[in-house]
Protein backbone atom coordinates (compact mmCIF):
# COMPACT_ATOMS: atom_id res chain seq x y z
CA UNK A 1 0.00 0.00 0.00
CA UNK A 2 1.11 2.98 -0.82
CA UNK A 3 -0.08 6.10 1.07
CA UNK A 4 1.12 10.08 0.10
CA UNK A 5 -0.01 13.24 0.31
CA UNK A 6 1.10 16.47 1.91
CA UNK A 7 2.92 16.74 5.13
CA UNK A 8 0.43 16.31 8.34
CA UNK A 9 -2.36 15.20 6.09
CA UNK A 10 -2.23 12.07 8.28
CA UNK A 11 -0.36 9.20 6.44
CA UNK A 12 1.72 8.14 9.52
CA UNK A 13 -1.61 8.08 11.75
CA UNK A 14 -3.01 5.99 9.13
CA UNK A 15 0.10 3.59 8.36
CA UNK A 16 0.07 3.09 12.42
CA UNK A 17 -3.61 1.45 12.63
CA UNK A 18 -1.61 -1.40 11.42
CA UNK A 19 -0.75 -2.17 15.04
CA UNK A 20 -4.52 -3.34 15.34
CA UNK A 21 -4.60 -5.36 12.61
CA UNK A 22 -5.10 -9.65 13.34
CA UNK A 23 -3.50 -12.33 11.23
CA UNK A 24 -6.26 -15.26 9.41
CA UNK A 25 -5.50 -16.98 12.58
CA UNK A 26 -6.51 -14.35 15.16
CA UNK A 27 -3.21 -13.47 16.50
CA UNK A 28 -1.89 -9.95 16.47
CA UNK A 29 0.33 -8.32 13.46
CA UNK A 30 3.48 -8.26 14.19
CA UNK A 31 4.75 -5.25 12.68
CA UNK A 32 8.47 -3.58 11.48
CA UNK A 33 7.87 -0.14 11.53
CA UNK A 34 10.53 1.69 9.79
CA UNK A 35 10.78 5.21 10.91
CA UNK A 36 12.10 8.22 8.76
CA UNK A 37 10.62 10.67 9.84
CA UNK A 38 12.41 11.09 13.61
CA UNK A 39 9.54 9.96 15.59
CA UNK A 40 6.46 10.28 13.48
CA UNK A 41 4.97 6.67 15.63
CA UNK A 42 6.19 8.03 19.15
CA UNK A 43 2.79 10.25 19.76
CA UNK A 44 0.56 7.31 19.09
CA UNK A 45 2.17 4.53 21.62
CA UNK A 46 0.29 6.07 24.60
CA UNK A 47 -2.40 5.40 22.95
CA UNK A 48 -1.99 1.99 21.48
CA UNK A 49 -1.17 0.84 24.91
CA UNK A 50 -4.26 2.32 26.19
CA UNK A 51 -6.40 0.00 23.77
CA UNK A 52 -4.64 -2.73 24.66
CA UNK A 53 -2.14 -3.27 21.97
CA UNK A 54 0.90 -5.05 22.84
CA UNK A 55 4.01 -2.85 21.77
CA UNK A 56 6.05 -5.97 22.04
CA UNK A 57 4.68 -6.51 18.45
CA UNK A 58 5.46 -3.73 16.98
CA UNK A 59 9.40 -3.31 16.89
CA UNK A 60 10.71 0.16 15.74
CA UNK A 61 13.91 1.52 13.78
CA UNK A 62 15.13 4.66 13.24
CA UNK A 63 16.98 5.69 10.54
CA UNK A 64 17.57 7.82 7.62
CA UNK A 65 19.77 5.80 5.83
CA UNK A 66 18.05 3.51 2.46
CA UNK A 67 21.06 1.20 3.25
CA UNK A 68 19.83 0.30 7.13
CA UNK A 69 15.94 -0.09 5.51
CA UNK A 70 17.13 -2.11 2.83
CA UNK A 71 19.08 -4.28 5.65
CA UNK A 72 16.15 -4.59 7.74
CA UNK A 73 14.11 -5.87 4.89
CA UNK A 74 16.38 -8.51 3.65
CA UNK A 75 16.00 -10.00 7.55
CA UNK A 76 12.45 -10.17 7.46
CA UNK A 77 12.58 -12.04 3.91
CA UNK A 78 15.50 -14.21 4.98
CA UNK A 79 14.01 -14.90 8.20
CA UNK A 80 16.74 -13.45 10.83
CA UNK A 81 16.66 -12.74 14.27
CA UNK A 82 16.42 -8.87 14.59
CA UNK A 83 18.88 -7.56 18.46
CA UNK A 84 18.57 -4.86 20.75
CA UNK A 85 20.21 -1.59 20.35
CA UNK A 86 22.07 -0.50 22.83
CA UNK A 87 20.64 2.75 23.54
CA UNK A 88 24.21 4.48 24.39
CA UNK A 89 26.84 3.19 21.93
CA UNK A 90 23.78 2.75 19.39
CA UNK A 91 25.50 -0.47 18.35
CA UNK A 92 23.46 -3.90 18.56
CA UNK A 93 24.06 -6.07 21.54
CA UNK A 94 23.54 -10.07 21.80
CA UNK A 95 19.93 -9.64 23.14
CA UNK A 96 17.04 -11.13 20.54
CA UNK A 97 13.86 -9.07 19.64
CA UNK A 98 11.13 -10.96 20.88
CA UNK A 99 7.50 -10.46 19.92
CA UNK A 100 4.54 -11.05 22.89
CA UNK A 101 4.58 -14.51 23.01
CA UNK A 102 8.87 -14.27 23.75
CA UNK A 103 9.84 -15.64 20.55
CA UNK A 104 11.81 -14.09 18.44
CA UNK A 105 10.16 -11.51 16.22
CA UNK A 106 8.89 -12.13 12.88
CA UNK A 107 7.70 -9.19 10.68
CA UNK A 108 3.96 -9.74 9.55
CA UNK A 109 3.89 -6.22 7.96
CA UNK A 110 6.90 -3.96 7.12
CA UNK A 111 6.10 -0.14 7.02
CA UNK A 112 8.04 2.27 5.70
CA UNK A 113 7.34 6.02 6.99
CA UNK A 114 8.94 8.60 5.08
CA UNK A 115 10.78 7.14 1.91
CA UNK A 116 10.71 10.58 0.88
CA UNK A 117 13.19 11.62 3.83
CA UNK A 118 15.35 8.34 2.02
CA UNK A 119 14.94 9.99 -0.76
CA UNK A 120 16.64 13.51 0.20
CA UNK A 121 19.20 11.98 2.46
CA UNK A 122 20.32 9.48 -0.64
CA UNK A 123 20.63 12.71 -2.57
CA UNK A 124 22.88 14.77 -0.07
CA UNK A 125 24.99 11.66 0.00
CA UNK A 126 25.63 11.61 -3.93
CA UNK A 127 26.01 15.17 -3.57
CA UNK A 128 29.06 15.03 -1.39
CA UNK A 129 30.08 12.32 -3.50
CA UNK A 130 30.36 14.89 -6.52
CA UNK A 131 32.03 17.26 -4.83
CA UNK A 132 34.80 14.89 -3.70
CA UNK A 133 34.49 14.15 -7.92
CA UNK A 134 34.64 17.79 -8.42
CA UNK A 135 37.50 17.90 -6.30
CA UNK A 136 39.97 14.93 -8.03
CA UNK A 137 38.99 16.76 -11.07
CA UNK A 138 40.17 20.30 -10.05
CA UNK A 139 43.32 18.54 -9.19
CA UNK A 140 43.69 16.55 -11.99
CA UNK A 141 43.57 19.62 -14.28
CA UNK A 142 45.39 21.93 -11.90
CA UNK A 143 42.92 24.41 -10.67
CA UNK A 144 43.84 26.61 -7.46
CA UNK A 145 42.37 29.24 -5.79
CA UNK A 146 38.60 30.56 -6.67
CA UNK A 147 38.74 28.67 -9.71
CA UNK A 148 38.76 25.51 -7.29
CA UNK A 149 36.87 26.54 -5.30
CA UNK A 150 33.88 27.48 -7.64
CA UNK A 151 34.62 23.87 -9.76
CA UNK A 152 34.11 22.09 -6.10
CA UNK A 153 30.94 23.99 -5.00
CA UNK A 154 28.95 24.20 -7.84
CA UNK A 155 29.07 20.61 -8.50
CA UNK A 156 25.98 18.96 -8.92
CA UNK A 157 24.63 15.50 -9.47
CA UNK A 158 25.31 13.90 -13.06
CA UNK A 159 22.94 12.10 -14.77
CA UNK A 160 24.12 8.50 -13.73
CA UNK A 161 23.46 10.02 -10.15
CA UNK A 162 20.03 10.50 -10.53
CA UNK A 163 20.23 6.96 -12.30
CA UNK A 164 21.79 5.57 -8.94
CA UNK A 165 18.92 7.06 -6.72
CA UNK A 166 16.04 5.95 -9.03
CA UNK A 167 17.75 2.54 -9.08
CA UNK A 168 17.80 2.06 -4.90
CA UNK A 169 13.83 3.36 -5.20
CA UNK A 170 13.82 0.52 -7.36
CA UNK A 171 15.13 -1.66 -5.23
CA UNK A 172 12.88 -0.78 -2.33
CA UNK A 173 9.94 -1.45 -3.87
CA UNK A 174 10.83 -5.04 -4.95
CA UNK A 175 12.71 -5.68 -1.63
CA UNK A 176 9.55 -5.20 -0.38
CA UNK A 177 7.40 -7.07 -2.62
CA UNK A 178 10.47 -10.28 -2.26
CA UNK A 179 9.73 -10.72 1.63
CA UNK A 180 5.89 -12.12 0.77
CA UNK A 181 4.71 -9.96 3.47
CA UNK A 182 2.10 -6.86 3.90
CA UNK A 183 3.81 -3.50 3.30
CA UNK A 184 3.07 0.12 3.91
CA UNK A 185 5.22 3.10 2.52
CA UNK A 186 4.82 6.37 3.39
CA UNK A 187 5.62 9.49 1.06
CA UNK A 188 5.08 13.11 0.76
CA UNK A 189 3.79 14.93 -2.26
CA UNK A 190 3.05 18.73 -2.42
CA UNK A 191 -0.44 19.61 -3.66
CA UNK A 192 -0.03 20.70 -7.44
CA UNK A 193 -2.15 24.24 -8.59
CA UNK A 194 -3.16 26.10 -10.70
CA UNK A 195 -3.81 30.20 -10.45
CA UNK A 196 -7.65 31.19 -11.37
CA UNK A 197 -10.00 33.97 -10.82
CA UNK A 198 -12.96 33.34 -8.39
CA UNK A 199 -16.09 34.49 -8.35
CA UNK A 200 -15.32 37.76 -6.96
CA UNK A 201 -12.27 38.33 -9.49
CA UNK A 202 -9.49 37.39 -7.31
CA UNK A 203 -6.65 35.15 -8.05
CA UNK A 204 -6.89 31.85 -6.25
CA UNK A 205 -4.61 28.76 -5.99
CA UNK A 206 -6.83 26.19 -6.14
CA UNK A 207 -5.74 22.02 -6.66
CA UNK A 208 -5.16 20.70 -9.57
CA UNK A 209 -7.03 17.67 -10.25
CA UNK A 210 -6.02 16.91 -13.30
CA UNK A 211 -1.87 16.31 -11.88
CA UNK A 212 -3.54 14.71 -9.41
CA UNK A 213 -5.31 12.06 -11.55
CA UNK A 214 -2.51 12.03 -13.41
CA UNK A 215 0.46 11.77 -10.61
CA UNK A 216 -2.25 8.24 -9.12
CA UNK A 217 -2.10 6.83 -13.13
CA UNK A 218 1.95 6.98 -12.91
CA UNK A 219 1.78 5.84 -9.46
CA UNK A 220 -0.03 2.94 -10.72
CA UNK A 221 1.83 2.26 -13.60
CA UNK A 222 4.64 2.26 -11.62
CA UNK A 223 3.74 -0.35 -9.50
CA UNK A 224 2.78 -2.68 -12.87
CA UNK A 225 6.12 -2.42 -14.31
CA UNK A 226 8.03 -3.65 -11.16
CA UNK A 227 5.34 -6.40 -10.63
CA UNK A 228 6.08 -7.44 -14.59
CA UNK A 229 9.76 -7.20 -14.37
CA UNK A 230 9.64 -9.08 -10.74
CA UNK A 231 7.82 -11.74 -12.59
CA UNK A 232 10.43 -11.92 -15.40
CA UNK A 233 12.94 -12.17 -13.19
CA UNK A 234 12.19 -15.23 -11.76
CA UNK A 235 11.68 -16.41 -15.17
CA UNK A 236 15.21 -16.22 -15.61
CA UNK A 237 16.17 -17.81 -12.62
CA UNK A 238 13.88 -20.45 -12.82
CA UNK A 239 15.65 -22.26 -15.05
CA UNK A 240 18.47 -22.24 -12.56
CA UNK A 241 16.47 -23.95 -9.89
CA UNK A 242 16.69 -27.45 -8.75
CA UNK A 243 13.83 -29.57 -9.51
CA UNK A 244 12.98 -32.59 -7.16
CA UNK A 245 10.38 -35.07 -8.95
CA UNK A 246 7.31 -36.53 -6.90
CA UNK A 247 4.79 -38.56 -7.55
CA UNK A 248 1.43 -36.65 -6.98
CA UNK A 249 -0.56 -35.35 -9.29
CA UNK A 250 -0.97 -32.16 -7.89
CA UNK A 251 1.54 -29.05 -6.80
CA UNK A 252 2.12 -28.58 -2.96
CA UNK A 253 1.36 -25.25 -1.46
CA UNK A 254 4.41 -23.64 -1.61
CA UNK A 255 3.61 -20.24 0.36
CA UNK A 256 5.51 -18.36 -2.03
CA UNK A 257 5.90 -14.89 -2.57
CA UNK A 258 5.95 -15.05 -5.83
CA UNK A 259 1.88 -16.53 -5.71
CA UNK A 260 0.73 -12.76 -5.00
CA UNK A 261 2.47 -11.33 -7.05
CA UNK A 262 1.00 -13.85 -9.96
CA UNK A 263 -2.04 -13.00 -7.87
CA UNK A 264 -1.57 -9.32 -9.03
CA UNK A 265 -0.85 -9.78 -12.29
CA UNK A 266 -3.83 -11.49 -13.19
CA UNK A 267 -5.86 -9.06 -11.30
CA UNK A 268 -4.66 -6.21 -12.69
CA UNK A 269 -5.39 -7.50 -16.32
CA UNK A 270 -1.55 -7.50 -17.00
CA UNK A 271 -1.39 -11.75 -17.51
CA UNK A 272 -3.25 -14.41 -18.11
CA UNK A 273 -4.11 -17.26 -15.23
CA UNK A 274 -2.95 -19.50 -17.98
CA UNK A 275 0.86 -17.37 -17.95
CA UNK A 276 1.29 -17.88 -14.52
CA UNK A 277 3.80 -21.00 -13.67
CA UNK A 278 2.48 -24.38 -13.01
CA UNK A 279 3.84 -24.60 -9.03
CA UNK A 280 2.07 -21.27 -8.46
CA UNK A 281 -0.85 -21.62 -10.56
CA UNK A 282 -3.39 -23.67 -8.23
CA UNK A 283 -3.06 -20.90 -5.43
CA UNK A 284 -3.54 -17.89 -7.24
CA UNK A 285 -6.73 -19.71 -8.83
CA UNK A 286 -7.60 -20.14 -5.14
CA UNK A 287 -6.98 -16.63 -4.17
CA UNK A 288 -8.96 -15.31 -7.31
CA UNK A 289 -12.54 -16.88 -6.09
Amino acid sequence: MLLYGESFCGKSTFASQAVYLKNEDGSPMKILYIDAESGSIDNYLDEMENNNVNLDNLYLVYTQSLGEVLDCIKKVKDNEDFYEIDNETGEETDIVVTDSEGKPFRADMIIVDGVTVLHTAAQQGLLEFSKKRARVRADNKGLVGDEKLISIEGSSLETRDWGAISYKGASLCLSLLGTGKHSIVTCREKAETVTEKNNKGETVEVSDITRLKNSQKETDELINTLCLIASELYNIVEAFIPVTMELRDEPTRTESPFVMLYYTLVKRGLKDIEEVPYKFKEEVKELLK
